[in-house]
């Protein structure tokens, strides 16, 4: 049961294996595989005995995780040290089941969110970088040996794809949860093709996937990720970009986060009030051209993957915003110095670091860069409410990204009401004028959004 969970109920958030592949020779799928799988299953179980059987469970999906974690951490070191770097070989279907069951563990981590998993998370992502790094994943096209049989070729070929696109997301999305570490894979080391549309990748069998093959949106397959990339960033018209599906829309913005992190930190050291302006036109470009292809993309996916994608991606555009007009390590340091403060009396000395960040929020707290982060703030509250609404609780259980993003909203509002004691809103415009303060306030509003 738990194993049909992860498709029925999971696979679509992450669309990693493929169902057919997995339950035909699901004897034959290494244990480590299985049990990650199922482990992503527990997450969407809810026939527990709240009394009885779901501390056990707990406790049981916490060993089998941190024993996932280790194992397959330490078989993939081993067989990078096997041989130069480089020189792993790209088809070999074990090596590539323990990457896929070591993946699939870190997002399980992420969506329990366990503060003493952190630092296991973290290493276990730079161990599965390394090997797809080392394994030539992310430079070759992944072509297995001969076999006469073209769809189980193409299988091998986009699974090996998926576990990489898949890991790339996750990066951006780690960098954004833990604040203090940029994406570590970049855009131009992914020089494989997008992966196929959901249509195509579900399809049941080979005569089904070859009527989904001809429907494919073209011109996806003919150039890498890296070669899309550099030429939507460089400002290429419509008409040179070929027709992109929505969550191809979210891993281009998942492109975007590294160079974001640098420049949003250069920013906030030199105490800059505004966004960098490169950062900002390519979000634009970005969010133009996802609204003008929506109606283009809508039969090649379920609605509800199209929806997940939709909010993910608009919730990171938001974030993104906020992350350049609010510096986001800089509160979080000031809250850990109060709680610090909070648990008894200490030398004087103490205080003085929370004090020195006090002061610098105070004048973040003043300048125009606080109105727009606090826009996108309220921006990411009400999309995720409206989200919440239509998945109920569960959403909570399987949207870190979600719950990640209302998180640094709320500490912005936060930092902004701790250093101002009355807004601008009430002091200095009349209830007659409310609508024009509400505008100087926020200053114009750049993030019309729409699910």
């Amino acid at each position: 049961m738990l194993l049909s969970l992860y498709f029925t109920e999971f696979s679509h958030f992450w669309p990693l294996l493929h169902r057919g592949r997995f339950f035909n020779a699901v004897k034959q799928q290494p244990l480590e595989l299985l049990c990650s799988v199922a482990l992503i299953g527990t997450l969407h179980q809810s026939d527990i005995d709240e009394h009885d059987g779901k501390g056990i469970q707990k406790s049981a999906a916490r060993s089998v995780h941190e024993w996932l974690l280790s194992h397959l951490s330490a078989y993939l070191n081993q067989r990078r040290e096997e041989g130069p770097a480089g020189s792993l070989p790209s088809h070999c279907a074990a090596d590539l089941a323990a990457a896929q069951a070591l993946l699939l563990s870190i997002i399980y981590g992420v969506c329990v969110d366990q503060v003493s998993l952190r630092v296991r998370l973290s290493s276990a992502f730079h161990t599965l970088t390394d090997y797809l790094r080392d394994a030539n994943l992310l430079q070759n096209p992944h072509l297995p040996p001969a076999d006469p049989d073209e769809h189980s070729r193409w299988l091998a070929v986009e699974s090996a794809k998926r576990v990489v696109f898949a890991a790339f997301r996750l990066d951006a999305y780690l960098s954004l949860f833990y604040d203090a570490r940029p994406p570590t894979l970049r855009f131009q080391e992914i020089a494989v093709p997008l992966p196929c549309s959901d249509a195509l990748w579900d399809a049941a069998d080979a005569a089904a996937w070859r009527g989904a093959r001809q429907l494919e949106p073209n011109g996806r397959q003919r150039r890498t990720f890296s070669a899309l990339c550099a030429a939507a960033f460089a400002g290429a018209p419509r008409d040179a970009m070929p027709v992109l599906l929505e969550e191809d829309y979210e891993v281009a913005l998942c492109a975007m986060q590294a160079r974001l992190w640098e420049d949003a930190r250069a920013q906030h050291e030199q105490g800059g009030d505004g966004a960098a302006q490169a950062c900002q036109a390519q979000l634009e470009y970005w969010r133009t051209h996802r609204d003008r292809s929506r109606l283009l993309n809508a039969h090649y996916s379920a609605p509800a993957h199209r929806r997940r994608v939709r909010f993910n991606g608009t919730m990171l555009y938001l974030l993104s915003y906020l992350r350049m007009h609010a510096d986001v390590p800089l509160i979080r340091r000031l809250v850990a110095g109060l709680d610090e403060l909070r648990g008894g009396p200490g030398p004087a000395a103490a205080a003085v670091a929370p004090r020195r960040l006090e002061s610098r929020v105070a004048a973040w707290a003043a300048s125009r860069s606080a109105r727009v982060a606090l826009r996108c703030a309220a921006q990411i509250c009400q999309l995720y409410r409206q989200e919440a609404d239509c998945a109920a609780s569960m959403l909570q259980r399987i949207d870190p990204v979600g719950v990640g993003c209302v998180f640094r909203a709320a500490l912005v509002v936060w930092a902004y009401a701790r250093s101002t004691l009355s807004c601008e809103v009430c002091v200095g415009f009349s209830a007659e004028f409310s609508e024009d303060g509400q505008s100087s306030f926020f200053g114009p509003q750049a993030f019309p959004i729409r699910l």
